[in-house]
């Protein structure tokens, strides 16, 4: 699990950025006062959380039979490396 910093998620534009608290004219509506993206205030949010997490590369096996030689590590039987 990551931890991604609440703050100004909702008053961040999830078009361009800009932040300020004039952003939220209301609970439930977002207005971007610099290039003026409208969305849902907790869509708006919810994209700037998923902007700032790191997504989780899959797992990938190969062996050198097939020409693979980027992964140094054998998977365990679990499936996980090392």
């Amino acid at each position: 699990m990551q931890y991604i910093d609440p703050r100004n998620t909702s008053r961040t534009c999830c078009a361009c950025g800009h932040i300020a608290k004039a952003n939220r004219k209301t609970q439930s509506s977002f207005l971007c006062v610099s290039c003026g993206h409208t969305a849902n205030a907790d869509d708006n949010a919810a994209m700037n959380i998923a902007t700032k997490a790191a997504v989780k590369q899959p797992i990938v096996a190969c062996d050198d039979r097939n020409g693979c030689r980027e992964h140094s590590y054998k998977l365990r039987p679990s499936g996980r490396g090392r």
